[in-house]
């Protein structure tokens, strides 16, 4: 139910990568980690008056400096063990890229930040700031040492983004909670620097380190004192007295954080990781010929084949009824060259580099991906319900032939083999695109495409990689939650997460201008595309739906006339009328009788396959909630802030991912099987 495509074959968005001279390689993510820091202030930096009273003694700031080399030296240790271990079936060839996220606030942000940029570890840096970067300085009381270092490392030639917040100093500490929540949405472990009080103020390290934990980011509690721990779940942060130190034996390298750092990075396992490697082998799909399903809803909603669209995707008009091609459509295009502006326009030229060579190619392949399988699955399930339909007609049609002639016996051969050839068709077919499985008779050969699972994977994939776009314009992550699933699609958001690490937060000052920007984006490119697309799909399955139950119950009413004519018939033979028709009546009636009956089971077959009743609802309700969202964020444009577009960002992500969700959830029970 979801996605835009269609035709314009000149432009390099054809391609499964989006810009011209990308390798296919590019579908492989880059292996990247990202360490997150929020830590406590020297007590020395403090104001007169200053309600802060959590600040690090120079001693203890010493020990934190102490501390952050070895850690980052065990996590640097772990990324590289891992990329030497596996071989480059997972990720890409480039050189893994470890980076660290601050708001360099000077003390423990700093000291992490210093030990990072030692040359020796050949960090990046992500420096995320809640004012604008001249603001912030005067907000932090910076002396003119720390000033000047502030200043080198935002300049360094490793910072990868600096992405600076218009906050509001009225605003108390929600402008630093906001940076604090951004650095532990881009990090996959947060190390906090804690003396264990409770947070002075909103956007404290307390807060932080509760909130990160709560969203599935595990925490590295690094206490004044140098004691280590690894927090798993916010309760840690009360109860922890039994939690070992993780540095606590001799030695700059812990194995707890080394085995935390790998299973996060590591690639799926057992039938997952056969569908990530699978993914990446997927041909690239520029058309298919299985368009059964497409012509059977042009039949059933009245469209001109010129201007058919598809459920999946977008306009197609260059397609046929035996050919559906994957070319994106003008606008398509156009929407997505807007977007990778606009992303240029609030995040600089490197984030728009970043999402137009890693986010948008591996989206264009998911979709053709999910395209190919889609017909294919939708196209065998119709055709099997209608080949049994006519398997039922070519047996009693054999029938209608069995004589004395002795031609009779020749012409029932034929009826039988051609039920026959029918039969072996659907099982064929059903067995062909089923999972891989054992075959009779052939020992241990494998037999069977999978298509519906690649077709749910796929448009999975697709639609979280798309669904990512929005919130990455306003510096957050849309990565799903930590850890790994023991489902056999798991690989799908290690796919995802993977992805999105390496893209991080945008370059650049996030006004007012920029949210006004994003917000045109957002409903111009996604929202209103996604509005009309659900209107549509849900007036065409309401089509498709009506017309299969009428067709199907007015062929069980025409067996109910044949039966009465027949019945009519019946009389008049009795008293001794029309005997000259009694053996076509018998043909008639027979093929009709059964035939038809058959016939409108395969349709109501078809429609229970397609569940279009549930599909239509969910598409009403997504257009519905989508347009409060689309009115309220054209209200709020006229003024506004970053909490508010935020909150509605999430409201359409959020309205978007649950129709996916109620999708998937309906169409995994629908394996392909024979017609029953």
């Amino acid at each position: 139910m979801f996605g835009r495509s269609g035709n314009n074959e000149s432009h390099p968005l054809q391609n499964t990568t989006f810009v011209e001279g990308s390798s296919s390689d590019d579908l492989k993510p880059r292996l990247t980690f990202r360490i997150g820091v929020s830590g406590h202030r020297p007590k020395s930096s403090n104001k007169p008056n200053d309600p802060r009273k959590n600040g690090l003694s120079d001693a203890e700031l010493e020990i934190v400096r102490e501390r952050a080399d070895a850690i980052l030296d065990c996590i640097l240790d772990a990324v590289g063990t891992l990329n030497s271990r596996l071989d480059h079936d997972y990720w890409s060839d480039e050189t893994p890229e470890v980076r660290l996220v601050t708001s360099l606030a000077e003390g423990a942000d700093t000291a992490f930040a210093q030990a990072a940029m030692d040359d020796a570890r050949a960090m990046q840096l992500d420096v995320i700031l809640p004012f604008q970067r001249d603001e912030y300085k005067k907000q932090q009381g910076f002396s003119p040492k720390a000033a000047i270092e502030f200043d080198r490392l935002a300049n360094h030639d490793r910072r990868h983004a600096l992405f600076e917040l218009e906050g509001n100093k009225k605003e108390a500490g929600l402008p630093y909670l906001a940076a604090g929540r951004r650095v532990y949405e881009h990090a996959d472990v947060l190390v906090g620097v804690w003396n264990e009080k409770s947070a002075a103020g909103t956007g404290g390290t307390a807060q932080i380190l509760r909130e990160a934990l709560e969203t599935g980011v595990p925490v590295l509690w690094l206490s004044p004192s140098g004691v280590t721990k690894l927090l798993t779940d916010a309760s840690h942060l009360e109860n922890h007295a039994d939690l070992e130190d993780v540095f606590a034996e001799e030695g700059r390298f812990s194995d707890a954080l080394s085995a935390l750092v790998q299973r996060l990075l590591a690639p799926p396992k057992g039938k997952a990781s056969e569908r990530l490697l699978r993914f990446y082998r997927e041909p690239s799909f520029t058309h298919t010929r299985r368009t059964a399903f497409s012509v059977l809803r042009w039949l059933f909603t009245h469209h001109d084949k010129e201007k058919r669209e598809d459920l999946d995707t977008a306009t197609k008009s260059n397609s046929t009824f035996m050919r559906n091609d994957f070319a994106l459509n003008d606008s398509a295009v156009m929407a997505w060259d807007r977007y990778h502006q606009a992303a240029e326009d609030v995040g600089g030229e490197r984030f728009a580099q970043t999402l137009r060579n890693r986010l948008a190619p591996r989206w264009r392949k998911a979709d053709v991906v999910a395209l190919y399988y889609g017909h294919s699955f939708r196209s065998a399930y119709v055709i099997n319900f209608l080949l049994a339909a006519m398997a039922v007609i070519m047996g009693l049609t054999g029938v209608l032939w069995w004589t004395d002639d002795q031609w009779s016996m020749h012409a029932k051969a034929v009826f039988v083999a051609l039920e026959i050839t029918i039969v072996f068709a659907i099982l064929f077919l059903t067995s062909y695109g089923r999972e891989p499985h054992e075959v009779l008779f052939f020992g241990k050969c494998k037999f069977g495409q999978d298509w519906h699972t690649r077709w749910i994977d796929a448009r999975t994939l697709a639609e979280q990689l798309r669904l990512a776009r929005l919130p990455v314009l306003l510096g957050n992550s849309a990565s799903p939650p930590q850890g790994h699933s023991e489902r056999d699609d798991a690989w799908v958001e290690w796919y995802v997460r993977a992805t999105l690490r390496e893209i991080g937060p945008p370059t650049g000052l996030l006004n007012s201008d920029r949210l006004k920007r994003a917000i045109d984006t957002a409903i111009k490119d996604e929202i209103d595309g996604q509005i009309e697309y659900n209107k549509r799909a849900g007036k065409e399955y309401r089509q498709v739906d009506h017309a299969l139950h009428v067709v199907g119950e007015r062929l069980f009413v025409a067996t109910l006339v044949v039966g009465l004519i027949f019945l009519s018939y019946y009389v008049f033979y009795v008293l001794g009328s029309g005997k000259e028709l009694k053996p076509l009546m018998k043909s008639v009636v027979t093929l009709l009788g059964a035939g038809l009956p058959a016939l409108g089971a395969a349709l109501n077959g078809i429609r229970a396959m397609g569940d279009f009743k549930i599909v239509e609802k969910q598409a009403d309700r997504t257009y519905a909630e989508l347009v409060t969202v689309r009115d309220r964020l054209l209200k709020h444009r006229e003024k506004p802030n970053r909490l508010e577009t935020g909150r509605m960002f999430s409201e359409a992500t959020r309205a978007m991912s649950s129709d996916l969700n109620d999708w998937v959830k309906i169409y995994r029970l629908r394996e392909l099987g024979l017609p029953a």
